[in-house]
């Protein structure tokens, strides 16, 4: 079994990345041998990229193991957390008083629903009166209220 070398890397989540990569940095940092060739998409165009067998341990002590990765030229992070991953569990980004938080759970316990949450909140409106009935009344005295 091989040893588990340790580091640490700045990621990037992207929901719009089909596959998770690695830095050339990465892959040398651990001495990583290629598995195979493909070809990838990227922002910057097309390219043959080297592809490595990973584990990948995030900071929640979620671990993915085996997961095949492509090198790639990443900008301001070494890896590039792709759908593969993301797409495993639960991933939610929420927003409130100015601040961001992303998290992932692995595995799931349970069913994030942010449109069930509000509906179950929601108080039973009153039934409103049908106001084209009493508008056809006519009120000879002023004093009457009138429905409204």
């Amino acid at each position: 079994m091989g040893q588990i070398i340790k580091h640490k890397y700045q990621a990037i989540w992207d929901t719009g990345a089909s596959k998770t990569a690695i830095s050339s940095r990465v892959a040398d940092d651990l001495g990583l041998i290629p598995v195979n060739q493909i070809d990838v998409e990227t922002a910057k165009g097309s390219m043959r990229a080297n592809t490595y067998l990973v584990n990948i341990y995030l900071p929640n002590t979620v671990a993915v193991a085996g997961l095949e990765v492509s090198e790639s030229i990443l900008n301001g992070c070494d890896i590039l957390v792709g759908m593969d991953i993301i797409g495993m569990e639960d991933f939610a980004v929420t927003q409130n008083s100015g601040r961001s938080v992303m998290t992932f759970q692995m595995p799931s316990t349970h069913c994030t629903d942010y449109v069930r949450e509000i509906e179950s909140e929601r108080k039973p409106i009153k039934k409103e009166r049908n106001l084209s009935d009493a508008s056809d009344k006519v009120h000879s005295n002023p004093d009457q209220a009138l429905p409204c």
